[in-house]
């Protein structure tokens, strides 16, 4: 359910606003990490369908929190404004990733430019084992790699299992 307050960013708006715009959000964001070239608003609208206005809305957003920056404006090619190449820049951002294994269990926190930050394993025979035992092992791990983080805002954590 909805909270009784709306949240600043979403003041005034119905819970399919909510639902749209983190849509596009995870679109747009997705796209311009994936790009293996920066890409401007113009050819994000372009890649995503998502519309110019919105992008641009979203796309200043993702500045302002750091997910995203903006680098030179870049002359068109043709009249218009020029361009601004937008790369990712999750340096404050982190995401911790844990595997159980059949020889080893392996944690491991990344940037969400996809920079290895920190990783640690504990080698064992896993294969056949009790998920009881085996996932409180997991435990020392996260913490270890959440205390590497040094600072920065760890926003996701995944589990891989065999």
């Amino acid at each position: 359910m909805f909270p009784a307050e709306p949240t600043p960013a979403y003041a005034g708006t119905r819970p399919a606003a909510h639902r749209m715009r983190a849509r596009n959000l995870a679109v747009v964001i997705a796209a311009a990490y994936a790009s293996p070239v920066p890409l401007s608003r113009a050819e994000l609208a372009e890649r995503t369908a998502v519309s110019r206005p919105t992008v641009t809305r979203l796309v200043d957003d993702l500045v302002r929190v750091g997910l995203l920056r903006e680098g030179e404006s870049v002359p068109g090619s043709g009249p218009g404004r020029p361009s601004i190449p937008l790369t990712p820049s999750g340096a404050e951002y982190a995401a911790l990733g844990l595997q159980v294994n059949v020889r080893r269990l392996t944690a491991r926190l990344l940037d969400l430019s996809g920079v290895l930050l920190w990783e640690d394993s504990l080698d064992g025979d896993f294969a056949d084992s009790d998920p009881y035992e085996v996932l409180p092992q997991l435990i020392p791990l996260a913490q270890a790699g959440l205390d590497a983080a040094q600072g920065r805002r760890v926003v996701g954590a995944g589990l891989a299992l065999p």
